[in-house]
């Protein structure tokens, strides 16, 4: 399930992470990702977390995700800078839930992925299938869904997923599957069973795009956390 958030990130914020980010984001690096954005929020105890400026972005769309899902102990599991190369290629079909199983036993993960700029099909994005959005205010549907049958990806592949939607299920579910416009501070949220692609960056600039994964603080535990809500407030 997924659903798109009427909450922006400001402009404001935005060019803060930007400056900030800068050696990473103009980096060279492999045709795919640019690794070091993995990394660029460390735990509070790192001396250069950049958690200032996640607290920012959480707070522009804290209000409401809060009212949309119904968290007891909010935690952010983990955040990064996704940043596809110039020419980095589409990462394959497959489900968060297949590599988060083994850290959380009861399934509360929520992905938020929010633009740094506008994102075109040429400058890739999400696909996901316009059957599984979610338009109520209410999220109680999202992280009631299975797992889909799943096999390793050919040696030839260029995934850097270990296990992907199987190719007969991926080619029927892709039918149904479009490229979602973002505008630039616009949010995205989907659960951790929506199968989902990202596309091939055909541009010669980075994709700019920052990850939040909230989950229930009870499922996840330090130090498997980034760092709880009431900790990333209180900074």
């Amino acid at each position: 399930m997924w659903s798109m958030l009427q909450s922006k990130i400001s402009t404001k914020n935005i060019d803060a992470l930007l400056l900030r980010g800068e050696k990473v984001i103009g980096a060279p690096d492999s045709t795919e990702f640019l690794s070091d954005g993995k990394t660029f929020f460390k735990p509070y105890e790192n001396e250069e977390n950049n958690l200032d400026l996640l607290k920012q972005i959480h707070l522009d769309l804290w209000p409401e995700i809060s009212q949309r899902i119904n968290f007891n102990g909010p935690v952010i599991d983990d955040s990064y800078l996704f940043l596809k190369s110039p020419g980095g290629v589409e990462t394959k079909m497959h489900q968060d839930r297949v590599y988060w199983e083994r850290e959380e036993a009861e399934p509360s993960i929520t992905s938020v992925r929010i633009a740094l700029e506008d994102l075109t099909p040429a400058k890739v994005g999400l696909l996901l299938s316009r059957e599984n959005e979610v338009k109520i205010k209410q999220w109680t549907s999202f992280n009631t869904g299975s797992i889909l049958n799943l096999e390793e990806p050919a040696e030839t592949s260029s995934s850097s997923f270990t296990l992907l939607i199987s190719q007969t299920i991926a080619e029927k579910l892709s039918q149904s599957m479009e490229f979602i416009p973002m505008r630039k501070g616009q949010g995205l949220a989907f659960d951790s069973f929506e199968p989902h692609i990202f596309g091939t960056n055909q541009t010669d600039t980075p994709h700019l795009v920052i990850t939040l994964a909230y989950a229930e603080a009870q499922n996840r535990k330090p130090p498997g956390i980034l760092i709880s809500l009431d900790g990333l407030e209180a900074i």
